[in-house]
Formats: structure tokens, sequence, C-alpha cells
């Protein structure tokens, strides 16, 4: 999303995936704990579970092979030191409330689409952020149980999303019908 706000001028759509989006949004999981002054000792100690992570962010079992693919790159010392890295120089604050204030002047045609079964994220404070927004930003909720990954829970259903909103194309919306929505329920 900062890259769209920053270079509005390549981006024609935009389709935004269960991100947090309301200044009050928490880090997740490692990520969270890694941020947190308290757990930040802890969490340097032990390792990263990012296939734990990825399984914990919706309603189904993640296979072995692939929490294992999301593991690697956590397991070496460099990819721990890079994660680390990362998340001491993130302005988790900042990032939000530049991202909120940044879109209370986007133009762009955009939709955000959203998982309900997500465990990290609450729709509910998608669409009190989106209420805030300009109109050319839509909504759509998948209707099937999708969780806080929905290219991993649905791809299929993301990439007929993407392809009927880059073709301009009506979305069916299950989601609350906001004022300037132009999608059916």
């Amino acid at each position: 999303m900062l890259m769209a706000l920053r270079n509005a001028e390549l981006v024609e759509k935009l389709v935004v995936l269960n991100t947090p989006l309301d200044v009050n949004s928490k880090l997740p999981g490692p990520l969270g704990a890694a941020k947190n002054p308290i757990l930040k000792a802890f969490t340097r100690k032990s390792s990263i579970d990012a296939g734990m992570f990825v399984a914990s962010g919706g309603p189904y079992a993640v296979q072995w092979d692939d929490a294992q693919a999301y593991q690697e790159p956590f397991d070496t010392e460099a990819g721990k030191e890079a994660f680390f890295a990362t998340m001491d120089q993130c302005d988790w604050k900042g990032l939000l409330a530049e991202v909120d204030a940044g879109f209370d002047q986007w133009q762009g045609e955009s939709v955000v689409a959203w998982g309900t079964a997500d465990r990290f994220l609450d729709l509910k404070n998608a669409l009190m952020w989106l209420e805030t927004k300009r109109t050319c930003m839509k909504t759509f909720v998948f209707k099937e149980k999708v969780g806080h990954f929905p290219q991993s829970d649905y791809p299929e259903r993301v990439c007929e999303l993407v392809e009927k909103f880059v073709a301009g194309e009506s979305l069916v919306n299950t989601s609350t019908k906001r004022v300037g929505d132009s999608t059916q329920t």
C-alpha cells in the first residue's frame, strides 16, 4: 500500500488482501513479540516459528512441506538476523498512520478483499477504516471460509477476484454495504 501511495502514477488498480489498516492494528504472532519490549529478549533467544504463524492465521491445516518452506529462511542465523533487523527498523504505528492518512486522499480504483476467518485481523476494523475513505475503495468479502492468507486458502478465488476487478467486471459483495459502494449484495 505504501508503494501505491508513493508511486500512484504506476498503479492503475489496487487489490488489498487481509491487511492491517486501522492505526490500532496489532502485529500478530512472532511479529508482535519481536516488537514488544518485554518479549523481545525472549524471542531473540528462541526460534522463529514461521510455519506455525502461517498455520494459525486461518481455519485450515497447513501441509508439513509448506510449513517447512515458510520456516526454512528463519532456520539460518542470517535469516534470523534479517528478521530481527527488519523488526527493529519497523515503525509499525508510523507505517499505519502513513497508510491511513495517505488513503484519505487516494483516488485509484481499489478493492479491499477480506477473509472472514482471519484469526489475526478483524473485518469490522477494516470496514470501519473503509468508512473514512473515498468511495473508489470497494469492499469484497470471500464467501468461503478464508483466513489471513487468502492466496493460500483459496488461490483460485483470489485469481478470479483479481481477474474480474482488472477487467472492470462487477464484483459480488457479500459484506456490509458502504455508502458509495456500487457492488451488489
